[in-house]
C-alpha cells in the first residue's frame, strides 16, 4: 500500500471485509465497482444540476412560496468539496398553487404553519 492508497476494514451483511483503494476513488466507484454492491447510483458528480427547494422563510406550509431553482457549479464538487447552493426570493409565485396556506394564514411559531 502506498501513500496514495487507503485500506479499510469494515462488516457487510454480516461479513468481515477488508478493501484497499486509491484516495480519488469516489464513494460510488468504491460501493459499486469495488464491492459489487449494485442498486447504488451516482448523485451528484461534477456539473450535476441540484434543485434547490424554495419555501416561504417564516412557514414551509405557505404554498405560494412552493418553487425550486436549478443550480449547477460546471467544474464542482471536486474530490475534496462540497457544494452548499443557498436560493432566496423576495416574493411568492406569480400564479401560487391551489390550496394549503396563505402568506396571511401563516402563524409563523413554528418554522411550519
Amino acid at each position: 500500500m502506498d501513500a496514495s492508497s487507503v485500506r479499510i476494514r469494515f462488516t457487510l451483511n454480516g461479513q468481515p471485509r477488508s478493501v484497499e483503494f486509491s484516495v480519488d476513488t469516489t464513494a460510488l466507484t468504491l460501493i459499486r465497482d469495488i464491492l459489487k454492491l449494485k442498486g447504488t447510483k451516482e448523485g451528484c458528480g461534477m456539473g450535476t444540476e441540484i434543485d434547490v427547494p424554495l419555501n416561504y422563510k417564516d412557514a414551509a406550509f405557505v404554498r405560494s412560496h412552493f418553487d425550486a431553482m436549478a443550480v449547477r457549479v460546471p467544474d464542482a464538487p471536486r474530490a475534496d468539496e462540497i457544494v452548499v447552493a443557498l436560493v432566496v426570493t423576495n416574493c411568492g409565485r406569480p400564479h401560487p398553487r391551489i390550496g394549503g396556506l396563505k402568506m396571511s394564514e401563516a402563524k409563523k411559531e413554528d418554522g411550519l404553519r
